[in-house]
């Protein structure tokens, strides 16, 4: 019967209370809260770059017709590097990525007033294109770390803990952007006060970050033994990624058709059914502030009461962990399933009906950061970066895809009849590739998660983990 690997563990010494472990998801959280900051934030500098805002007569501006070209240069540079770092990740480590994805972030933000001054829009669309190539580098470098630090009954909660930074950075991004374009300092103050905190970050993650546990330099010993024992990972690079095996593993594609089929339902709640709402409906939601916010809040609380519900399932065996991650992908995608089919039927005038769906769609997406959106942290934690590398490139590919999908279906926005079409597909979608997914699925760790390693490594490696044991469970 699958258990818990923690439970086996509990008589070792966990090291301090707030140990380096904790360190590094603290900073994968902050980090995650500058990037977003930085890169949804920009839409409203960018409003304020082409319209006066401030009374202050020196704020330039910019008579730039290009805006959403300028917008859409960000995701060029964004889906490029996903694959590569989560390869070059799992060979070599990630830190070295996060420090590069950082510090260029903050260096392409702060330099954009100068750049605008002196290059005009197409110099802004480089440094974005260059700020999407350095976000690229985070996610898969984020999840190799987890695989590294997060111990499978903390997953939930430290994958929780580092979305909230998401969240909030998009909410403290976006919400004091206008309040700083409107001052006196105008809109170049919103590219030097909170994105010029990523220098900060660097130099602090440089000084005490760590791709796993063996190559932190402050780490108690009891910390990384009871890290490496509960974990059993390797702690080497320059080993060879399984490719085949990888490719042929059907909890690989399990997890990839959950994130493919998902991003569809979820790009129809978050970018299509506002218009919807607004052509049909003939109700426009983003008017409502109070509305707007309302999701980013739910979307706090319910990630945050997932990752305790899903890693207590874990950590008492009241489920295993297989099964924990199939039930919160049910629930989330079954739950987004329901809730399109009520949507299609509900009447044109219960505009409330509609936004409490929009706001239970994204709560039930929520849940399944316990699911599927953490499984391959389960199933290969040694090559997380790389698994996660690959799955977020062809979900972000397939993104792009269904607004041109759904655009050649609906060539009539007001006609109810071909949203129903999208509505149905996205239906279909979310039930086939959730039975796909509990059939499919698993929480344990495939055979081609031990990839072979160099003898002297496993050797040193082994001896290391016994002499641990030994000592820690006597």
């Amino acid at each position: 019967m699958e258990t818990s690997p923690t439970n086996k563990c509990d008589k070792l010494d966990k090291g301090p209370l707030i140990g380096a472990r904790h360190i590094q998801f603290i900073f994968m959280a902050a980090a995650g809260f500058l990037m977003y900051c930085t890169r949804f934030g920009f839409s409203v500098s960018l409003v304020a770059m082409t319209q006066k805002y401030s009374s202050n007569p020196d704020i330039p501006y910019y008579n730039w017709t290009n805006k959403s070209f300028i917008l859409s240069t960000f995701f060029w540079g964004y889906v490029v590097p996903q694959v590569p770092v989560g390869i070059l990740g799992t060979k070599f480590g990630t830190k070295n990525f996060m420090l590069i994805a950082v510090f260029v972030n903050t260096l392409c933000m702060v330099t954009i007033p100068f750049i605008a001054a002196n290059f005009g829009s197409q110099g802004v669309m480089v440094c974005r294109m260059l700020q999407g190539f350095a976000q690229g580098l985070v996610i898969p470098s984020v999840h190799g770390i987890i695989g590294k630090w997060a111990l499978p009954n903390e997953r939930c909660r430290v994958y929780a803990f580092m979305s909230t930074g998401y969240v909030l950075g998009t909410a403290v991004g976006v919400g004091t952007t206008g309040f700083i374009c409107s001052s006196w300092g105008g809109w170049p103050l919103t590219f030097y006060l909170l994105p010029s905190a990523g220098f900060l970050w660097v130099v602090l993650y440089y000084l005490f970050g760590a791709a796993s546990p063996a190559t932190h330099g402050t780490i108690t010993e009891a910390e990384k033994n009871y890290l490496q024992i509960s974990l059993k990972s390797q702690d080497i690079y320059n080993v060879s990624i399984p490719y085949r095996a990888m490719f042929t593993s059907s909890p690989f594609w399990a997890q990839l058709i959950m994130a493919l089929c998902s991003g569809w339902g979820y790009s129809i709640f978050t970018t299509e059914m506002p218009i919807y709402m607004d052509k049909v409906m003939k109700f426009d939601i983003k008017s409502n502030g109070v509305i707007s916010a309302l999701p980013p809040i739910f979307v706090l609380l319910a990630i945050n009461a997932t990752a305790i519900v899903t890693d207590y399932l874990i950590k008492h065996d009241c489920l295993t962990l297989t099964n924990t991650r199939k039930l919160m992908s049910s629930i989330g995608s079954f739950g987004c399933a329901a809730l399109m089919l009520i949507f299609v039927y509900i009447p044109n005038d219960s505009k409330i009906l509609c936004v409490v769906i929009m706001i239970a769609a994204n709560v039930l997406r929520s849940i399944n950061a316990g699911g599927f959106n953490i499984n391959h942290l389960d199933y290969a934690p040694n090559f997380a970066a790389a698994v996660m590398g690959i799955i977020n490139t062809c979900a972000e590919c397939f993104s792009f895809i269904t607004p041109m999908a759904i655009q050649y279906i609906v060539y009539d926005e007001s006609d109810i009849s071909l949203w129903r079409t999208v509505f149905f597909t996205a239906i279909c979608l979310y039930v086939f590739s959730t039975c796909f997914y509990l059939v499919f699925a698993s929480g344990e760790a495939q055979p081609w998660n031990n990839s072979p390693v160099r003898p002297d490594v496993e050797n040193s490696n082994t001896k290391e983990k016994s002499d641990a044991e030994i000592k820690l469970l006597s």
